[in-house]
């Protein structure tokens, strides 16, 4: 069985924010088990070196988010996190003290796409304390931004001054801190392309929290689903033929379903549509 780069594990599809450019879940709000999660672990165990706890959701509300890390390194696994950040002052402890977590990113975005208690520099300070900290312990921290608009405005300017650091177009800010840029995309376009490449099922897949097994961790709803790892064994999912239909249809540049062809991430891909 191949080697994957990665496997998205959704720990949780529960969210303490409502961000604007978020497609929600109409799924029933779940957390993975502890067991459940070993189970994971255990089912994969050959498949990839790194963990990312991210698809839908905010991973840092798992309450029992130190066994799962701790089950993790007992797997080898190093775990990267997307989190909104809200909750770093609450949480922050538990992500220094995990040995096997490699990286956090924070969404600055999802500030800005949500009603706000507080203003930014005071939401970004909590960070920036917890950033200054984790990377000295050698945690990568990453600060990602919505396309190039963000490099000049006030977030720019805050973090600059964190750092003591002027952007100057290199990603890297000091050790083990980053900035990144990303296009922002739409997780469901009006406009259906067939011509498009994705390296779901290539380089990576994803598991939701109830054990679906989906070809990537833009498959918010399992539209795509291929099987669930707590029913199946994973060898037989990643070799079904929808498995397979998606992976040869992308070696051809074809997106074979709707769900791919409707995907804006695929444009990043794609060759001309014809």
């Amino acid at each position: 069985m191949k080697k994957y780069k990665k496997i998205y594990v959704e720990i949780t599809n529960c969210c303490n924010l409502s961000c604007s450019f978020c497609p929600k879940n109409m799924r029933e709000p779940r957390f993975m088990s502890v067991a459940e999660f070993r189970e994971v672990n255990e089912k994969i165990r050959d498949l990839t070196d790194h963990l990312y706890f991210h698809v839908m959701g905010e991973p840092l509300l798992h309450p029992e988010l130190e066994e799962l890390f701790k089950i993790a390194g007992e797997f080898g696994k190093k775990v990267n996190l997307t989190t909104n950040g809200v909750l770093i002052q609450k949480v922050g402890e538990k992500l220094l003290m995990a040995e096997s977590l490699r990286k956090v990113s924070f969404s600055l975005h999802s500030f800005e796409a949500n009603e706000k208690e507080c203003s930014f520099a005071e939401y970004l300070a909590d960070i920036v304390a917890f950033v200054k900290v984790a990377a000295k312990c050698g945690i990568l921290c990453e600060f990602r931004f919505w396309d190039g608009t963000a490099k000049e405005d006030e977030k720019i300017t805050l973090l600059e001054k964190a750092f003591g650091h002027k952007f100057d177009g290199n990603n890297r800010i000091c050790d083990n801190v980053f900035w990144g840029f990303g296009e922002r995309f739409e997780w469901n376009t009006e406009k259906k392309r067939k011509v498009g490449f994705c390296y779901g099922l290539r380089d990576h897949f994803g598991i939701l929290a109830d054990g679906t097994v989906v070809p990537c961790c833009l498959d918010n709803e399992g539209t795509l689903a291929l099987g669930n790892i707590f029913r199946e064994e994973i060898h037989t999912i990643l070799s079904s033929e929808k498995a397979k239909r998606i992976y040869d249809g992308f070696s051809g540049h074809r997106a074979v379903y709707e769900k791919c062809q409707a995907c804006g991430f695929i444009e990043r891909f794609g060759r001309n549509e014809g």
